[in-house]
Parts: structure tokens; C-alpha cells; sequence
């Protein structure tokens, strides 16, 4: 098995399936595809879930979200290429407050960027929301 991040781009825009019919418990019928959750470490996503959002003024907001302590204590990929993963214990991400008239432009409004500071040595990655650049390429590494 490669690295989290090997062939993320069509993994990734596929959703887990975290649901099944009431009736029969099955996975059909949606109208939507999912892929399976795995119960291999080395197959799961790493999680985060949302922890908060902050007003910073000036327009803009801070939204944090966190591994859960659960998630940490589980078994993991023993493959050294998940310690870099594994080490992030929360993301804290800037943006702009969100102007309703993006959804007008398509099909890339916005764009990120890694902007870590001293928190990278704590598990922390600080993440900036921006409007993409002419010409910038949005492509998954």
C-alpha cells in the first residue's frame, strides 16, 4: 500500500459510505456513489471533525477541526509513510467569509495553501482559503 495520499484524486471525491436503508440495511439504493468504509489501517482516511469557528474580524474566520482522541488510540498503518499523517492532530483554516456569488463562477472559485508557522511541530497545519490566481493550477500532489 502507498502513502494517504497515493491516487487521492479519485478516491477523494468519491464519499465514504457511512449510511445504510432503515428497511434492510442495505446499501442500495442511493443516487449517489460511495466507496466502503475499510476496516484496514492502511486503507482508512484519516479523519477530522469539526471543532469550531471564530470570528476574526475584518471579514474573515477561523474554522478549526480535530483528529479525536479516539481515532489516535485505534490501530494504525504501521507504513512510515503515514507518520507525517498521523502526526497532524488538527487543522485550523482562514477564509474570507463566503461570497454567495462564487457559486456563479466555475469550475475553480477558491484555492488553499499550506501556511504553517511555529504549530507545525505541534500537530497543527494552518490552511488559507483564497481566490485562485489566473493561471494557477488546482491539482492534488
Amino acid at each position: 500500500m502507498g502513502s494517504p495520499t497515493s491516487d487521492i484524486g479519485g478516491v477523494i471525491r468519491t464519499p465514504l459510505q457511512t449510511f445504510l436503508t432503515w428497511r434492510s440495511w442495505d446499501d442500495e439504493p442511493f443516487t449517489f456513489n460511495t466507496r466502503a468504509a475499510n476496516l484496514k489501517p492502511c486503507q482508512r482516511p484519516v479523519i477530522y471533525y469539526y471543532d469550531r469557528v471564530d470570528n476574526l474580524g475584518n471579514g474573515q474566520t477561523l474554522t478549526s477541526y480535530k483528529r479525536p482522541v479516539s481515532a489516535m488510540t485505534r490501530k494504525q498503518c504501521e507504513n512510515k509513510d503515514y507518520a507525517s499523517a498521523y502526526a497532524v492532530k488538527m487543522f485550523n483554516v482562514t477564509a474570507a467569509v463566503f461570497d454567495p456569488e462564487l457559486w456563479k463562477k466555475a469550475p475553480h472559485r477558491q484555492c488553499c495553501e499550506i501556511v504553517n508557522g511555529s504549530n507545525e511541530m505541534d500537530g497543527v497545519v494552518q490552511v488559507k482559503i483564497r481566490g485562485c490566481n489566473q493561471w494557477e493550477s488546482v491539482t492534488f500532489h
